[in-house]
């Protein structure tokens, strides 16, 4: 039984098992499809460009190493995100604790300080504003809320790729939309 070549009409999950078969289109199908949405996820948690396309080149290259590990029965989507969540964590970490130049940057990008490089990208006072609400969240509610908001990913699929309960995604999901609430109504009446 032969396998149908891969082509841009072939899902996510037939591409990732082409790539489990070395076969080198089929990733770059992959990368074109996601490359736009994950350095967009990876710079609204990183809040830097830079570090964003470092890490968006860090998941493409770990799904190469770890293709193995992919489970076909599942969506290639969460699996994805899944990898991209964890290694925004990683560097989220590693910032906060390294007491470099690089963890003053990124305080300063939480914070919104002036001369914070993201600051540049900034193109209207609404964006500034939502930045500042999001940072109020912990990581993981900012990372439910990227998910869920600008990632269009449904409560089943965010709870898989955090590897938590639904009911648990659900409820950090309501808390997190109160606060932002709460935080952005005098804003935006």
């Amino acid at each position: 039984m032969s396998r149908k070549p891969v082509s841009p009409e072939s899902s996510d999950e037939e591409l990732m098992q082409a790539v489990c078969l070395d076969e080198v289109p089929a990733f770059g199908l992959l990368y074109g499809r996601y490359k736009g949405r994950i350095i967009s996820f990876t710079r609204r948690l990183l809040q830097n460009q830079q570090k964003a396309e470092d890490a968006t080149q860090e998941i493409f290259l770990r799904i190469l190493k770890k293709k193995k590990t992919y489970n076909t029965a599942k969506k290639f989507s969460g699996w994805l995100y899944s990898i991209a969540a964890n290694i925004c964590i990683d560097e989220l970490r590693r910032l906060k604790f390294s007491g470099s130049n690089e963890e003053i940057k990124y305080q300063n990008a939480v914070a919104g300080h002036a001369d914070a490089p993201y600051q540049e990208m900034e193109k209207t006072e609404k964006e500034i504003i939502i930045k500042k609400a999001l940072n109020l969240l912990t990581k993981e509610q900012k990372m439910m809320i990227i998910l869920h908001k600008y990632q269009n990913q449904t409560y089943e699929e965010i709870a898989e790729i955090l590897g938590k309960d639904y009911n648990q995604i659900k409820w950090q999901l309501k808390i997190a939309y109160e606060i932002l609430e709460k935080e952005l109504t005098p804003y935006f009446r």
